[in-house]
């Protein structure tokens, strides 16, 4: 059964994509004839997609499920998941899943940006819940080990390849995400234009990116030096404690937060600042410091995780004091024959290489199967 429904994939040439990664206009090229389901919570808001992302969803057809069977974990519902993934196969020839970052049935082929038992929380007040939550999906990955071994599984670092391989014992294939390609359509003057000393972060606002490390490294930089915090809004509170904590080390007047801005914004800044910081540890890929480097800015990012693949040891941090030094250091050194340089480094990770790649990907694994 699961032999036939491959061939029809190859034959039908009908695919399921899950989220903007796959639907983007960018990625016509993965389409080539397959027709696009997409099942969402709600009608797409093609305007909200053309003014965070300047483009629109592609999609063949939608299937409109506001469904939420159990309350929320501190994850994806896997759950209710799993019941999507057996409507849309009803639908489709295959599934294409690149949002659980789980193992679920029916799935033939599974993008993973970090594997979803290691994000679980380790608090002792949420191990209990979380071994009880998860143990019918720890039991379904024991027992269906050799399914699950069939399937394409894609990592979007060999870093998050590693711990895919922990969690499940699969090894799988190595596909770097994509910048959207209005970051590589930087005209050449763009990049040669002069910049002020200003070192921006582009991060969620929450808790768990680390920012507070932010005023600390402005605090330990000399006072030329500007920082600009831009994310989209999570949590007020971590907000807040952010402000606060700068207000106390006496920085507030060089860090600039700005929140929800545009992506034509977030461009314009980028193309402006000199350096890009980024302060989490173990982050999985990055995608906003490709992005940055695309921009022409020097990356100094925490010395761990999916960014230690792409980014010079010089400018990876293990502490406070090593990224203030490595900030002035980037600062002193950018020059525009750098910016170039930097954003040459960062077209490895377009579009275009993305889509090829998962096509040599794809249709490898599923002609193999075929045979």
């Amino acid at each position: 059964m699961e032999q036939t429904a491959r061939s029809n994939i190859i034959d039908n040439r009908r695919l399921k994509f899950f989220d903007r990664w796959c639907l983007s206009s960018g990625n016509k090229s993965v389409r080539r004839g397959r027709e696009v389901v997409v099942l969402v919570d709600e009608q797409l808001n093609q305007d909200r997609f053309l003014h965070v992302y300047n483009r629109e969803v592609l999609a063949d057809q939608q299937i409109v499920l506001p469904l939420r069977l159990f309350s929320d974990t501190n994850h994806h519902n896997i759950y209710t998941d799993s019941i999507r993934i057996s409507i849309l196969r009803s639908k489709c020839d295959l599934v294409v899943d690149t949002f659980s970052n789980a193992m679920l049935p029916g799935v033939a082929a599974s993008y993973i940006h970090h594997p979803l038992l290691a994000k679980v929380a380790r608090g002792r007040a949420l191990q209990r819940r979380d071994r009880i939550y998860y143990s019918p999906y720890r039991s379904y990955l024991n027992f269906r080990k050799a399914d699950i071994k069939k399937r394409l599984i894609l990592a979007n670092s060999k870093f998050t390849a590693a711990a895919i391989k922990n969690e499940t014992d699969v090894d799988p294939h190595l596909l770097y995400p994509s910048v959207s390609n209005d970051f590589f359509n930087c005209i050449e003057e763009k990049l040669e234009k002069q910049r002020n000393d200003t070192v921006t972060a582009v991060s969620r606002i929450c808790s768990q990116k680390k920012l507070e490390e932010i005023p600390h490294i402005a605090k330990a930089t000399r006072k030329e030096i500007s920082f600009k915090v831009v994310g989209l809004l999570e949590s007020t509170e971590a907000l807040y404690s952010l402000i606060r904590l700068a207000k106390k080390l006496g920085v507030y007047n060089r860090i600039k937060i700005m929140t929800n801005v545009k992506r034509e914004q977030l461009r314009n800044i980028l193309l402006n600042s000199k350096v890009f910081l980024h302060t989490k540890e173990n982050e999985h890929f990055g995608i906003s410091i490709v992005e940055a480097m695309t921009s022409g800015c020097i990356p100094v990012v925490h010395n761990s995780g999916g960014p230690k693949e792409f980014v010079p040891y010089s400018q990876r941090f293990n502490s406070v004091d090593e990224a203030a030094q490595m900030v002035e250091k980037a600062i002193d050194e950018w020059s525009n024959a750098e910016a170039r340089k930097i954003s040459d480094s960062a077209k490895r990770f377009s579009e275009k290489a993305f889509s090829e790649h998962f096509l040599d990907i794809f249709n490898s694994h599923f002609q193999s199967a075929k045979n």
